[in-house]
């Protein structure tokens, strides 16, 4: 699928790199906040992705954000904590995280690295 908006409020609108929605399958855009975002960092918007958007993920409480940085071939994940604030997630060769109620996936750092 080609990129998906998120519409966040009335006046602000994001198209992550990476989306994941435990609610269905959006037909136009997402309305309510995504389980999972990832950003895939660039020169250009690095600091607006681990910043401002790394806010406002957490603000609209994302329950996973990951940025992936091709230049440092590094992977940081966050995962939303109890009260509402992002904790970074340990790992080692993959993330294991759950999604929604009976659903967990287990992504590869490695092949999302070399992807």
């Amino acid at each position: 699928m080609q990129g998906i908006d998120w519409i966040v409020s009335s006046n602000t609108v994001l198209r992550p790199d990476v989306i994941v929605v435990c609610d269905g399958i959006p037909e136009k855009y997402v309305t309510s906040s995504p389980t999972l975002i990832g950003e895939i960092l660039s020169p250009a918007t690095a600091a607006q992705d681990q910043n401002d958007k790394r806010k406002l993920y957490e603000e609209f409480e994302v329950n996973y954000y990951f940025t992936i940085d091709p230049d440092a071939n590094s992977l940081v994940a966050f995962e939303r904590s109890a009260d509402g604030e992002f904790r970074e997630l340990g790992y080692t060769e993959s993330l294991k995280l759950s999604l929604c109620e009976n659903c967990e996936i287990e992504l590869p750092v490695s092949a999302i690295l070399q992807a």
